[in-house]
């Protein structure tokens, strides 16, 4: 018995309850889950993205998506989204087109399988079964983590992929071995930018077992990879991300990094709400997170390369980004407070370590269930209600694809209804020569002449400022 929770011993019961743990997340996700989806905008583009990869028109929504941006009153986003998602959702999409509730399994799937690839990561770290279940827990069991299970975006694509190339890191590796990996690298890459970091985190890992020219003569073939891969790509593909840099160089400063330090430190708080509550508990676990680091830096230096770069860019990007940004993030975080309680002599962690254990977990599982249970009395579809479906339909039966249409959120229309669309403020529509606006609860007609008013669906209005055939 005495190696009853040695996870080297025993991997049947390491692996068996983490099985029991991703399906009871599993079954919490489930419950939060809809047929729709909320407004976000986001998604649509994605959505849009994977059936012009099916049809072949990509090139035809790069340009109408620029369009939407660039004569929107405010950022939508960029002309396109990094492929790689779009490419993950296209074979599904051509089989059974939009289906919002398969959509969402097939996305949440790269979750669970990304928590497995991340306990076969951090297992070989720890002696007993408490540390990498309470990360596991801490994802699986997040309030965040189980409502974006209700969302079709890159976030567990990337997740699953970041914990993917993590294992397949090798010292020394085949030329298999090599171009598998520099390929995964690449797509992570092209399912989210930041996935460019796993590279000078794979160069870290490298040279601790590789001099340098040893590296370059025989470990060189999973970077040529990705070089190689993002020529083509850059052939293959538009080049959507190009206002995000542009914005980007534009608007850098240090007023916005230390403005993103606040939020995502507010973020994170909020992650650990129950955990946070506690005065002294925020300084506790930055302190095992710095002795963390030191004690494991030679040995996890790539580890904290990515951890690092990661939120690198998270800070000097001018535009604040929700907490699935941090996604990624979390699990490195986690690792890196919970390892330095491995030292602590078997006495002192009886004592200490293990009721530290259990008021983390009971603070955060509390906290987080119950804010879980307000989650699931949301209605997250708002894309797809009974308002919304005949306000879509009138709009194909009375408008052209070159029909350009005011609206809060100009990519689900077109997404919806093949129309152009933008976003204007009323005083920006009633001065643009476009003739139409669909007003809504978030966006209400201030403003707006009511002699203007043409039909309502529920909540929604159309106003024309010119003469237009209308269907009765």
């Amino acid at each position: 018995m005495k190696g009853a929770f040695n996870f080297k011993n025993n991997d049947f019961i390491a692996y068996s309850l983490l099985a029991i743990l991703l399906i009871g997340s599993a079954f919490q996700m489930e419950k939060h889950m809809s047929n729709g989806h909320d407004w976000g905008g986001d998604f649509a583009l994605y959505l849009n993205q994977a059936e012009a990869l099916v049809k072949g028109e990509l090139k035809g929504l790069y340009l109408s998506n620029q369009f939407t941006v660039e004569k929107s009153d405010r950022l939508i986003g960029p002309y396109l989204y990094p492929m790689g998602y779009p490419l993950l959702l296209s074979p599904l999409i051509a089989l059974v087109g939009i289906q919002f509730y398969l959509l969402k399994v097939y996305t949440n799937l790269f979750f669970y399988a990304g928590l497995v690839l991340l306990f076969r990561l951090i297992k070989p770290h720890f002696k007993h079964i408490f540390s990498p279940l309470l990360i596991i827990c801490s994802l699986a069991f997040s309030e965040h983590f189980l409502f974006h299970g209700d969302q079709l975006l890159s976030d567990f694509p990337f997740f699953f992929l970041v914990m993917l190339c993590l294992n397949l890191f090798k010292h020394h590796a085949s030329k298999k071995q090599q171009f598998v990996l520099g390929f995964f690298i690449f797509f992570s890459y092209l399912t989210r930018e930041l996935g460019i970091m796993l590279l000078p985190a794979l160069f870290i890992y490298q040279l601790k077992s590789n001099s340098l020219l040893e590296l370059i003569k025989n470990q060189y073939i999973s970077y040529l990879t990705f070089i190689c891969l993002l020529l083509f790509s850059f052939l293959l593909f538009p080049f959507g991300s190009k206002n995000h840099f542009v914005l980007l160089m534009k608007n850098l400063s240090w007023e916005s990094f230390e403005a993103n330090f606040t939020y995502y430190m507010t973020l994170l708080e909020g992650y650990l709400r129950g955990v946070s509550h506690y005065e002294f508990m925020p300084y506790l676990l930055l302190s095992l997170f710095i002795v963390g680091v030191v004690l494991n830096l030679k040995a996890l230096a790539h580890w904290f390369v990515f951890l690092l770069l990661s939120i690198l860019v998270l800070l000097i990007w001018p535009y604040q980004q929700g907490v699935r940004f941090l996604f990624v993030c979390l699990p490195f975080l986690f690792f890196f407070i919970l390892i330095p309680l491995e030292k602590v002599p078997h006495w002192p962690k009886l004592i200490l370590v293990y009721p530290f254990f259990a008021l983390m977990a009971w603070g955060f599982l509390s906290e987080t269930m119950a804010q879980n249970q307000k989650n699931l009395a949301l209605e997250t579809n708002q894309i797809y209600q009974e308002d919304n479906i005949a306000l879509y339909e009138y709009i194909k039966e009375n408008y052209t694809k070159e029909d350009t249409i005011i609206f809060f959120k100009p990519r689900v229309l077109r997404m919806f209804c093949g129309v152009k669309s933008i976003y204007l403020l009323p005083d920006s529509f009633m001065q643009s020569p476009y003739p139409t606006l669909i007003t809504s609860p978030w966006f209400p007609p201030r403003g707006i002449d009511s002699s203007l008013f043409v039909k309502n669906f529920g909540p929604y209005g159309i106003f024309e400022k010119a003469e237009k055939t209308i269907l009765p």
